[in-house]
């Protein structure tokens, strides 16, 4: 999630990884994210791989992504991730190296490069970095067990040294931040989420992860846009790629471009339009209106690149 790229636009020859950061920032299953400083709190729990969490085997208490912050440090994204699933087609690299753990991303801000800097496949194996945000104690993400089951699950504990503790014998999670969509404790004016009556007192009602492929959901706002109707980069290999590639899978809205280049496939908020006047349906060939794809063949017309970028409403994008 934060797809890492594909290399062909056949879907079967496809290759995929995901990516903790990306996906943090795009809020996909944001109840199960962790944001916490680690120098203020440890932590000790259990993280769930994307393949479970799509299928939303997930419990309560179990997470998804960590993202540990500090001052002065760029912020670390801690994820499991597993080849099964959703995620069986990464690519051959990644699911060599990463196919089976606890891996650490860094990323300073929401337009910037995520970078790996640690993969942890074993028991007892550690990520550390010192001085963390200027403690004097070296933070700590350590590999307590990686067990396979329904859901499969990597134990992780989280600390500054000499600053803050945490035990693999414990589980004490830590905090989950300011959620995106919905609140992890009953708040004291009237709940966000639809609350459920139960003796007069309101309750917040959770909701599980969804079974289906995750919709992107970012802040609204008041801007027009359209999809791109030209191919743009992506990933990391040089190839480049459509919107309507894009549009087959909402994971691949996490890779770079994706989601700027593709605003309404990706669902980033902002309010699509249909181009009023011509536009070519091929480069240098007759122009059509977006009148031209409602009037029939519809779903045929809109599945060419430039009359789904420019009809976004006729087509049913938006």
């Amino acid at each position: 999630m934060g797809g890492a790229g594909y290399f062909d636009d056949d879907d079967e020859k496809g290759s995929l990884c995901f990516n903790a950061a990306k996906s943090h920032y795009l809020g996909w299953f944001n109840q199960y994210h962790s944001d916490f400083t680690p120098a203020t709190t440890g932590y000790s729990g259990e993280l769930v791989p994307t393949n479970d969490v799509v299928a939303g085997t997930i419990s309560t208490g179990e997470h998804y992504i960590l993202k540990l912050s500090g001052t002065s440090e760029t912020d670390l994204y801690v994820f499991y991730n597993k080849s099964e699933g959703v995620t069986a087609t990464m690519d051959e690299e990644f699911r060599t190296e990463l196919g089976n753990a606890v891996v650490v991303y860094s990323q300073a801000t929401v337009w910037g490069t995520s970078t790996i800097v640690g993969a942890l496949s074993t028991t007892g194996a550690q990520y550390t970095q010192s001085n963390w945000a200027w403690s004097g104690g070296t933070l700590t993400i350590e590999v307590c067990s990686i067990t396979a089951g329904s859901p499969d699950k990597a134990k992780v504990i989280v600390y500054v040294d000499g600053v803050t503790t945490a035990s693999c014998t414990t589980t004490t999670s830590a905090p989950t931040g300011a959620p995106v969509v919905a609140p992890t404790s009953a708040p004291t004016s009237a709940p966000v989420v639809a609350p459920t009556s139960v003796t007069g007192a309101p309750v917040v009602s959770t909701t599980p992860a969804p079974t289906s492929a995750p919709v992107v959901t970012t802040p609204t706002t008041s801007a027009k846009c359209q999809d791109t109707d030209q191919r743009f980069e992506y990933g990391f290999s040089g190839d480049t790629k459509t919107c309507n590639f894009i549009a087959k899978y909402t994971e691949r809205c996490g890779v770079t471009n994706a989601s700027s280049k593709c605003p309404v496939t990706c669902n980033t908020g902002c309010e699509c339009y249909d181009t009023v006047g011509r536009f070519e349906v091929k480069l240098g060939k007759k122009t059509r209106k977006c009148a031209w794809a409602a009037r029939k063949n519809t779903e045929e017309r809109c599945a060419r690149v430039r009359v789904r970028a420019n009809c976004p409403m006729t087509c049913g994008v938006c």
